[in-house]
Parts: C-alpha cells; structure tokens; sequence
C-alpha cells in the first residue's frame, strides 16, 4: 500500500497558491510587475496576508526595490505585524539602515516598541548605531526632548548605559552648533 503525502505540493517557487498576488510579486522581488499591479489595484497595497502587509513583506525580505515603489504608492508606515511591531522597528531591528531613513522621511513615529517593548532608541543604543540614532533624533529634533516613553532623554540613556561613542557624538554635535 502507497504512503500518499499528507501535505500535497500547493506551492510554486516556495509560494503557497493562497498568497495574495501583490505579497507573491514582493516575495518575488518583482518590482516591474508590483508597479503594474499597484496601478491597476490600488486597494491592494494595505492587504495583510499573516498579518502582514507588502510593506513589511518587503523589509523581512530586504526587498529594497519593491520598498521603495510601496512607498511611492503611500503603504502605511505604520501598520504592525502580529508582534505589534510597526515597519519602522522591524526595520531597525533588521538593521536595514537606508529602510529606515525611508520610513523616518515618510514619518513612522520613532516611540513604538518591539515585542520586548524595547524603543526604537534603545535598540538603536544597544547596537551602538550612532549614525542611525544621530540621524533619527536630528530629523525628528529631539536628541535633547524627554522620552516619555523611557523617561529619559535620549543622550541620558545613552550615558547611562555607557555608549561612549553616542555621546562623543553629541558632544561634537553640540560643539559644531555653537
């Protein structure tokens, strides 16, 4: 007697028949035909397939390309996976540096969390980033504004954590301005 196969082969190129065409063209990192799509399907850009949208399928797949046209197409920067994550912290948490400028530009907020309610600061700090925070905290303007959030300002918990790097920074920073 033959074993048939529980799981019957649904799946072209690692893509399950069910994904939605606009997700299949980013996981593809096929950004010719995801322009296409989007013009004649606009209201398919904040579609969530596993709770997440093409948007954050892009960043977990560091489709920059296909990122940059959902962008174009005005995807919301600040829809959140399952984990509550927005596409501003998978991104820095992915540590995809140029995503993350697109997103600050676009204006995702820079006070959400991750799923261990870690900012977007501290994550920013733990890995030493100084011109990731530089470039956040001096296009947002607020380096030196309480964050509610930590309770701290940003170059506080910079110091308080030890990060010599981030505060030389600022402190050049500062030194430059006067």
């Amino acid at each position: 007697m033959s074993r048939r196969n529980a799981f019957p082969p649904n799946r072209k190129h690692g893509i399950e028949k069910t994904t939605p065409k606009i997700h299949e063209l980013v996981l593809m990192d096929s950004n010719t035909e995801l322009k296409h799509w989007l013009t004649r399907h606009p209201e398919d850009i904040e579609n969530t397939y596993r709770q997440k949208t093409p948007l954050l399928v892009a960043i977990k797949h560091n489709s920059y390309k296909c990122f940059k046209i959902l962008l174009e197409h005005d995807a919301g920067v600040e829809k959140s996976n399952s984990k509550n994550e927005t596409a501003l912290v998978t991104t820095v948490r992915l540590h995809r540096i140029n995503m993350i400028e697109d997103l600050i530009y676009k204006g995702a907020t820079i006070y959400s969390g991750d799923r261990l309610a870690s900012t977007i600061t501290e994550i920013l700090i733990s890995r030493d980033d100084v011109n990731s925070i530089r470039f956040v905290h001096i296009f947002k303007k607020n380096l030196l504004e309480h964050d509610l959030v930590n309770q701290e300002f940003p170059l506080t918990l910079a110091i308080s954590l030890g990060i010599v790097s981030i505060t030389s920074s600022a402190k050049t920073q500062k030194s430059s301005h006067f």
